[in-house]
């Protein structure tokens, strides 16, 4: 692979999407064989599948997360989602709303690999 190449990880439910992910993040806890490299410098920002604990406003979730409130804004207002919602607590979302709280959060975060 080269600098910005992009790869799709596609296939039906069950089939270890997800196990792959976690393997290359170290949280995959069932058997597996081979071994998975990289640098130890490699900084990488997962999408979770369970947000569930994401809350508040989104200006102190960006500061608990450690990301630029106003990049966050551009971020959230880029996937879709309307400036009359920054003033509602997360868990007052809409399960689609909270979603795009999580992708925004992992793209505003520096990294080299987003999951």
């Amino acid at each position: 692979m080269k600098k910005n190449d992009q790869v799709l990880l596609c296939g039906n439910n069950g089939t270890g999407k997800s196990s792959i992910i976690n393997a290359i993040i170290g949280t995959f806890s069932g058997k597996q064989s081979g071994e998975i490299l990289f640098s130890s410098a490699l900084k990488i920002s997962t999408v979770r599948q369970d947000y569930s604990d994401n809350h508040g406003s989104l200006r102190s979730f960006a500061s608990s997360s450690k990301i630029n409130y106003d990049q966050f804004l551009n971020l959230l207002r880029k996937l879709g989602m309307e400036r009359a919602t920054f003033n509602v607590p997360i868990e007052e979302m809409s399960m689609g709303q909270q979603k795009k709280v999580e992708l925004a959060r992992s793209l505003a975060e520096p990294a080299h690999l987003y999951l």
